[in-house]
């Protein structure tokens, strides 16, 4: 059986809090070729000629109290028109950004960035989570607030039959002392 302190370590372990800090200018980059990134379970991949974000950052682990555990520099991608960062050891992402990626400029961002608003777009319109039918009308709802005289009734019995159990409760506990 798990002791108390035990119990705390796992709880605190899952409530640790990691936090991204920038340490460098964001860079627009071009991929060389087809790639795919892969690091503690996720993966990031992109195609040839595919203009990404990329920066360094330092990620701070704290544990539940607010502690620092660690620092580890990362260098983090992303698809540009997105949010979400990919993140690597920056030791690793730094090699594979010189190997993989020359520099890009701003006309080639924003042709990537249609691209992808694009691509974005057609992928949520296609989903069968989100509703495209046009609503014509909406359900009208009656939002009175007068009670029924059957509901005021039904109060009013239930205080009645309420207090009578008390009474009686109240009489059997102290009458049989």
């Amino acid at each position: 059986m798990a002791s108390i302190e035990e119990i705390k370590n796992v709880n605190c372990e899952s409530n640790k809090k990691v936090n991204y800090s920038q340490r460098s200018p964001v860079a627009i980059k071009k991929a060389k070729n087809n790639g795919k990134l892969t690091f503690e379970g996720q993966s990031f991949s992109f195609d040839a000629d595919e203009v990404l974000e990329t920066a360094l950052f330092e990620k701070t682990t704290r544990d539940c109290k607010g502690n620092i555990l660690r620092k580890n520099p990362v260098r983090r991608f992303r698809k540009i028109s997105f949010d979400e960062w990919f993140s690597i050891e920056a030791s690793v992402g730094n090699d594979y950004l010189t190997e993989n990626f020359i520099d890009s400029n701003e006309e080639e961002s924003v042709i990537q960035m249609k691209k992808n608003q694009e691509i974005n777009k057609t992928e949520k319109i296609s989903s069968p989570n989100i509703a495209t039918e046009k609503v014509t009308s909406l359900p009208t709802v009656n939002l009175s607030k007068e009670k029924s005289p059957q509901s005021n009734k039904n109060v009013i019995m239930s205080i009645i039959v309420l207090s009578l159990v008390g009474y009686v409760g109240y009489k059997y506990f102290f009458n049989s002392k």
